[in-house]
Formats: C-alpha cells, structure tokens, sequence
C-alpha cells in the first residue's frame, strides 16, 4: 500500500462538493498494513503516551465527592473537567503522533517524530484541541457519576433516579456526535494549520454527509478499546454488585500485573486505531502533507 492509492490534498470545500465514499473495512485493512510493518515502533509510541496518562492518574488522583454543594459545584466538578481534558489532550497527541508516522510508512520514508515534536506550537494546538472537545462531554459522565447514590455526596442527595437517566441520555448522544463529527480535526489540525475552529469545522462539515459510516468506524475503535470492556464491567458491576465483573479490567491480578496488561493492551488498541484513521483520513482529505 503506498500513497499513489490516494487522492491529492485537497481543500475542504471540494472534499464537501465531490461525492467521496467511506469504505471502513478497507480502512482497517489499510490500517493494519500499516501497523503490521513496524509494529514495535507504533506500539512504543502508544506505549509511552500510555504511560503518560497513567502517571498522570497518579498525580492527580480522583477528587472526593464529600463536601458540600457549593464546594463539589464550583471547586470538585472543574477540577475533575481538568483532569479528564489533560488526559483527552495526551490521547489526541498520541492519535496524532500515531499517524504521522503511519503516513511516513505509507510514504516510504523513515519514520520519526522528531519534526512534529519539535514544532512545539502543533503539539500544544493539538493538546489544547483534544482538551476543548473533552470540554463539550467531560461534564456529563462527571455529573452522573457523582449523582450516584453510593457517592454519598451532596450533589448524589439531590438527584433522583430519573434525573441520572436523562442525564445519562443527554451524555451518551452528546459523546457519540462530538466523538464522531470531530473524528479527524486533530488531522486537520496539523495537515492544513488553519487554527483549532477551523479544523474542528473542516472535521464536522466532512463527516457530516457520511456520519453514520464514520460512526461504524469509530464503533469497531470501540471494540478495539480495551476501556470500553473496564466501562462496561464497572457499569454491570453497578447494576449487579453480587455477580462480579472485576476480570473485564483484570482488577484481581496482584502485584500491578493488571496494570500493566491494561496498559499493554491500550497501547495495542491505540496504534492500530491510530493507523487505521490516518489511512482514512489520506483516503477522504488526500495526502497530507505532515
């Protein structure tokens, strides 16, 4: 697979008017091309960004929802939002970092990032995009965790049950559109260096005509994404306490072994759904030229 396959740049505009397909299985075969030929590169770079995030779990550990009101509204809420758009901002440099090199491997060039790592203001846009678009969804998965009855806060007293639901509704459609619609604006970002809106609309207005198709791809990066398994054993932990869903996250390993196959098998899911939407992303804008 190389380059030739691909269209040339091509501006925003005439990508919108020109009737392009989205072809997902092909994507993840392109993709996994790309990952297979130098497998230990990718999975090193997912790897270390992994590590980065874990550390930063670490440094700034989950605030506790015991104050008051007014303490968890205007002092815990934010803090936690910061917390999640940091990491958010760390995934989307590792996506970004993953695909420049994916494109490096379907250029025949050798790959490295040292270029984009060292033009300081693309990696910070990208980290400031990734943590601006966790900015439009990070309240929702907060506010209904810390609604919660078990929390015991004084934001879970005031909630009731059908208050969580619509929460919970409002969260998820707005995750899976934010999630979908700006799939490729840390591409865009880079590729065309047209500013942070504009690489977010450059994303939304693109996906817009194929949002369902775009969508399926973003699903099997769900599948690929060892957290969707850790998120939906501690949801069926919450409906069903007795049955115990701690193997999903490995959680019964002792001596960090759980930790560091979640990690392992994280940075797996990233490098290959990294690969597969800078393919994409070659095969709808064109050849990019990061």
């Amino acid at each position: 697979m190389a380059y030739s396959i691909f269209p040339l740049s091509r501006h925003i505009e005439d990508v919108i008017d020109d009737d392009y397909d989205v072809k997902p299985l092909q994507y993840f075969y392109g993709g996994w091309y790309v990952f297979k030929s130098y497998p230990v590169a990718f999975l090193s770079v997912a790897f270390v960004f992994s590590l980065v995030n874990e550390a930063l779990s670490h440094l700034f550990s989950t605030p506790s929802f015991s104050g008051s009101l007014r303490t968890e509204l205007f002092s815990t809420l934010p803090l936690e939002m910061a917390r999640l758009c940091l990491f958010h901002g760390v995934e989307a440099l590792m996506l970004v970092c993953t695909a420049v090199m994916a494109w490096q491997r379907l250029d025949n060039r050798p790959l490295s990032l040292i270029t984009f790592l060292k033009d300081w203001r693309s990696a910070g846009l990208v980290l400031v995009c990734g943590a601006a678009v966790m900015t439009l969804v990070a309240w929702t998965p907060i506010m209904f965790m810390t609604s919660l009855p078990f929390v015991g806060g004084a934001l879970a007293a005031r909630v009731t049950l059908p208050g969580i639901i619509v929460l919970s509704l409002i969260g998820v459609a707005l995750f899976v559109y934010v999630m979908v619609s700006y799939a490729f604006a840390y591409f865009v970002l880079i590729d065309r260096k047209d500013g942070i809106w504009n690489a977010l609309e450059g994303s939304r207005r693109v996906v817009h005509r194929h949002w369902g198709k775009i969508g399926g791809l973003m699903l099997l990066f769900m599948a690929l994404n060892v957290e969707t398994y850790c998120l939906l054993g501690s949801a069926l932990e919450m409906v069903s306490p007795s049955l115990g869903f701690n193997w999903l996250c490995m959680a019964d390993m002792a001596g960090g072994q759980g930790a560091l196959v979640l990690l392992m098998l994280t940075a797996i899911g990233r490098a290959i759904s990294g690969c597969v939407l800078a393919v994409a992303y070659a095969d709808v804008y064109g050849v990019p030229s990061a």
